[in-house]
């Protein structure tokens, strides 16, 4: 399975930006998994990563 990727667009400055080949992927399926994911994430971003993703 290919690993997975993001491309955020910004039409208005002819300007993109893309996200492949994740150094790790972080993923909540239950409710109570919520919390911990987004302090793996906070510490990502503290660590100086960078993040691509979404919530639903």
């Amino acid at each position: 399975m290919p690993l997975p990727s993001a491309i955020f667009r910004n039409d208005e400055r002819a300007h993109q930006l893309v996200f492949d080949r994740p150094a790790d992927i972080i993923v909540a399926h239950e409710a109570a998994d919520f919390l911990p994911a987004l302090d793996t994430a906070q510490a990502a971003h503290d660590a100086g990563k960078w993040l691509a993703g979404y919530f639903s």
